[in-house]
């Protein structure tokens, strides 16, 4: 099920599922996805991801399947919780292809079930229904943005000499807003604007954003190149920390 182009002994980084399009619409399809999921995360952790993870892979990517389906080209690059370097944070999905201008493309896709959330005073927060009590959480797209500065400081892929193009955004598939909603609160606007959030009446916009971002061909070959560069972080963050902490920044031989 897992599509790899590179050898075990080479990993850098982790992702349980890798490959083309129509391998991820099949194994959905055929209900066979979580499956494939759960067997590369016992084999990486050495035991089976809880319940509620299983649940979360059966619902969410079956209506992402619904999203790229009809939206993506054939060779579209699907990666699926792919562990972001220097940290032990994973991304729910990334699909890769090309921009319109012919540059190799990347989209993260938060996958969210949440049916509603409240406010809460903390600037980046709300507070939703989450392992059977409400707490508070990252707004979505604060955590799409926080998984893209990730990938733009220490993913060689995404920095540099023509790199891979980055945005990101989430899918909130089960949520309808009502008015005056906390999630779309004025609060979040600029973050929304860099980082949309797309709820379950706005699945045709969700596959318009992906036709136009990455959906141009090329998808595999810069899945290859995301799967196989350097995780390192990049001169500029290494320079921002040399200031923040007021010491010299010593570059890493590339």
């Amino acid at each position: 099920m897992r599509c790899s182009y590179r050898q075990e002994s080479d990993r850098l980084g982790m992702e349980l599922y890798q490959g083309p399009l129509p391998g991820f619409v099949k194994a959905t399809r055929e209900n066979s996805i979580s499956v494939a999921l759960a067997d590369a995360y016992r084999d990486w952790y050495g035991r089976l991801p809880p319940e509620g993870q299983i649940r979360a892979w059966n619902n969410s990517l079956v209506r992402l399947k619904d999203v790229l389906e009809p939206s993506a080209p054939q060779d579209t690059g699907v990666l699926l919780e792919y562990e972001l370097p220097l940290s032990s944070l994973r991304l729910d999905c990334m699909v890769t292809g090309t921009s319109p201008v012919g540059q190799q493309a990347a989209e993260v896709i938060e996958l969210k079930q949440w049916e509603s959330c409240s406010s809460t005073e903390e600037d980046s927060l709300v507070v939703t229904w989450i392992g059977g009590r409400n707490k508070p959480t990252l707004h979505p797209s604060a955590q799409v943005a926080r998984y893209q500065q990730f990938l733009l400081d220490g993913h060689a892929a995404f920095y540099g000499e023509s790199p891979v193009t980055l945005s990101s955004c989430a899918y909130l598939h089960n949520y309808r807003p009502k008015k005056g909603d906390p999630l779309l609160d004025r609060k979040f606007e600029e973050l929304l604007s860099r980082f949309p959030v797309y709820l379950a009446p706005d699945y045709e916009q969700l596959g318009g954003r992906i036709r136009d971002r990455i959906g141009h061909g090329g998808g595999l070959s810069t899945l290859r190149r995301v799967l196989t560069s350097k995780l390192a972080p990049s001169k500029q963050f290494l320079r921002h920390v040399g200031q923040v902490q007021g010491n010299p920044v010593v570059h890493p031989t590339r």
